[in-house]
C-alpha cells in the first residue's frame, strides 16, 4: 500500500506467558504496519483533519506517537478504503 515516499513502521505484538515450570512461552504476533497521518492523507487524496475523523469516529486505528504525532494502521485505512470502493 505504500508508494515511494510514504514510510512504514513495523511493530510485532509480543506476550509472554509463564507455563509454570519455570519456564515460558513467547508468542510473536504477525508485524503490523504503520504510518504517518500526513503520508496517510496523500496517499488517500484527503486531508489530515480527514484521517483524523475517521480515527475518532472509529473508522480506522490510529495511535499517538507524541503530542502532536499520530501512526494510523495501514491494514485499517486499506480495510476502510476498500469497503466504501477508494481503493481497488
Amino acid at each position: 500500500m505504500s508508494s515511494s515516499g510514504e514510510q512504514l513502521y513495523l511493530f510485532s505484538p509480543v506476550s509472554i506467558q509463564h507455563r509454570g515450570d519455570g519456564s515460558y512461552l513467547v508468542k510473536v504476533e504477525k508485524p503490523q504496519q504503520w504510518m504517518l497521518t500526513r503520508d496517510a492523507a496523500r496517499l488517500c487524496g484527503v486531508s489530515q483533519d480527514t484521517i483524523a475523523r475517521w480515527s475518532k469516529d472509529g473508522l480506522i486505528e490510529a495511535r499517538r506517537m507524541g503530542p502532536r504525532r499520530f501512526q494510523v494502521n495501514v491494514d485499517s485505512l486499506k480495510k476502510y478504503l476498500e469497503s466504501y470502493n477508494h481503493l481497488k
